[in-house]
Protein backbone atom coordinates (compact mmCIF):
# COMPACT_ATOMS: atom_id res chain seq x y z
CA UNK A 1 0.00 0.00 0.00
CA UNK A 2 2.50 2.41 0.96
CA UNK A 3 4.84 1.70 -2.06
CA UNK A 4 1.63 2.44 -4.20
CA UNK A 5 0.51 5.80 -2.58
CA UNK A 6 4.90 7.09 -2.94
CA UNK A 7 3.97 5.93 -6.50
CA UNK A 8 1.02 8.57 -7.47
CA UNK A 9 2.48 11.05 -5.05
CA UNK A 10 5.46 11.25 -7.52
CA UNK A 11 2.89 11.37 -10.07
CA UNK A 12 1.37 14.02 -8.81
CA UNK A 13 4.49 15.70 -7.54
CA UNK A 14 5.69 15.48 -11.71
CA UNK A 15 2.58 17.47 -12.53
CA UNK A 16 2.78 19.97 -10.31
CA UNK A 17 6.08 20.69 -11.97
CA UNK A 18 4.90 21.99 -15.45
CA UNK A 19 1.57 23.30 -14.28
CA UNK A 20 -0.82 23.01 -11.13
CA UNK A 21 -1.08 26.03 -8.18
CA UNK A 22 0.36 29.06 -7.92
CA UNK A 23 0.72 29.05 -3.88
CA UNK A 24 2.11 26.34 -1.38
CA UNK A 25 -0.31 23.07 -0.81
CA UNK A 26 -1.64 23.19 2.36
CA UNK A 27 -4.12 20.33 2.38
CA UNK A 28 -4.46 17.18 0.10
CA UNK A 29 -6.76 13.71 -0.20
CA UNK A 30 -7.36 10.82 -2.14
CA UNK A 31 -10.50 9.22 -2.64
CA UNK A 32 -11.44 6.30 -1.43
CA UNK A 33 -10.77 4.32 -4.48
CA UNK A 34 -7.57 5.95 -4.32
CA UNK A 35 -7.88 7.06 -7.81
CA UNK A 36 -7.96 10.82 -7.69
CA UNK A 37 -6.39 13.26 -5.79
CA UNK A 38 -7.80 16.83 -4.19
CA UNK A 39 -5.66 19.59 -3.02
CA UNK A 40 -6.18 22.75 -1.83
CA UNK A 41 -3.69 26.05 -1.91
CA UNK A 42 -3.14 29.62 -0.90
CA UNK A 43 -4.07 30.35 -4.47
CA UNK A 44 -7.53 29.91 -3.41
CA UNK A 45 -8.44 27.05 -5.69
CA UNK A 46 -8.64 23.40 -5.29
CA UNK A 47 -7.58 21.13 -7.47
CA UNK A 48 -8.65 17.50 -8.70
CA UNK A 49 -6.14 14.93 -10.83
CA UNK A 50 -5.32 11.53 -11.47
CA UNK A 51 -3.53 10.17 -8.81
CA UNK A 52 -2.84 7.26 -11.48
CA UNK A 53 -1.08 10.16 -14.10
CA UNK A 54 -0.64 12.91 -12.28
CA UNK A 55 -2.89 14.76 -15.07
CA UNK A 56 -4.81 17.70 -13.40
CA UNK A 57 -8.62 16.97 -14.05
CA UNK A 58 -10.63 20.51 -12.51
CA UNK A 59 -9.77 23.34 -10.89
CA UNK A 60 -12.40 24.31 -8.59
CA UNK A 61 -12.52 28.27 -8.27
CA UNK A 62 -14.89 30.42 -5.56
CA UNK A 63 -13.03 30.70 -2.24
CA UNK A 64 -11.88 34.16 -1.58
CA UNK A 65 -8.97 33.08 0.52
CA UNK A 66 -6.62 29.96 0.84
CA UNK A 67 -8.06 26.44 0.68
CA UNK A 68 -7.35 24.50 4.33
CA UNK A 69 -9.10 21.56 4.45
CA UNK A 70 -11.00 18.80 2.08
CA UNK A 71 -12.29 15.37 1.88
CA UNK A 72 -13.87 13.18 -1.20
CA UNK A 73 -17.12 11.90 -0.53
CA UNK A 74 -17.48 7.86 0.42
CA UNK A 75 -18.42 7.55 -3.48
CA UNK A 76 -15.94 9.74 -4.76
CA UNK A 77 -18.15 11.83 -6.97
CA UNK A 78 -18.37 14.89 -4.50
CA UNK A 79 -15.62 17.06 -2.80
CA UNK A 80 -15.96 19.36 0.47
CA UNK A 81 -13.64 21.97 0.68
CA UNK A 82 -13.11 25.02 3.55
CA UNK A 83 -11.00 27.67 3.80
CA UNK A 84 -9.55 30.73 6.06
CA UNK A 85 -12.54 32.74 4.17
CA UNK A 86 -14.72 30.97 7.06
CA UNK A 87 -16.91 28.99 4.09
CA UNK A 88 -17.40 25.63 3.61
CA UNK A 89 -18.35 24.44 -0.43
CA UNK A 90 -19.39 21.10 -2.12
CA UNK A 91 -18.62 20.52 -5.21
Amino acid sequence: MFSRVAQRLKAFNTALQGEGHTEWVQSLAFSSAGDKLATGSGDKTARIWSAETGEQQHVLCGHRNSVLCLAFSPAGDKLATSGEDKTARIW
